[in-house]
């Protein structure tokens, strides 16, 4: 059994829907919701608390956000984020069946799902989404993420990102990866 531990049910639809484009075969029961970020780092977890008692689970991927440092300086931003969920696989006995993505813009190492999503749209239009944020009054991080997504989803239906792309690379290689038939 493969589990992919992630923070929310956004986070569970934008894995599926790229798991889709790529042919990847998952369901409900390959996922596992953390709820939010700092449960990835708590050791007594419910989360590990499955895995543990659970001898079919043979491989883990966790996805996790690397949000920015300014906001959390022990979690925040892709290094932190990286040092605290290498500890975590290491003390918990996990690092040879499990692997890590952190979401990101590939480019500036923090962000969200959404950035990463962001970091691959055309500039024009993130210009014209930005001066619509602007516009419209909206500033609270979770509206602002989940507008800007909705926007772009809106305005470019048939395909909204490119997950040929290459900042698109990790996710894709690691959940090819984790659904790998073994011989």
């Amino acid at each position: 059994m493969r589990i992919i531990l992630h923070e929310g049910k956004d986070d569970k639809k934008y894995i599926k829907r790229i798991c889709k484009e790529f042919n990847i075969k998952v369901s409900d029961d390959n996922f596992y919701e953390m709820g939010d970020k700092s449960s990835f780092f708590k050791e007594n977890s419910s989360a590990y608390e499955y895995i543990k008692n659970n001898p079919r689970v043979s491989k883990i991927l966790f996805v996790l956000d690397a949000d920015y440092e300014k906001n959390d300086s022990k979690y925040g931003g892709y290094d932190n984020c990286e040092r605290e969920i290498i500890k975590i696989r290491n003390n918990l006995k996990l690092f040879d069946i499990s692997d890590y993505c952190i979401t990101c813009n590939p480019n500036t190492k923090d962000g969200y799902f959404e950035t990463l999503f962001f970091s691959c749209v055309p500039d024009d239009l993130k210009k014209c989404y930005n001066e619509f944020m602007t516009c419209s009054g909206f500033k609270e991080k979770e509206n602002y993420k989940t507008i800007m997504t909705k926007l772009h989803e809106l305005s470019s239906p048939s395909k909204p990102y490119d997950y040929e792309h290459p900042n698109f690379e990790d996710i894709v290689e690691k959940l090819k990866n984790l659904f790998k038939e073994e011989n």
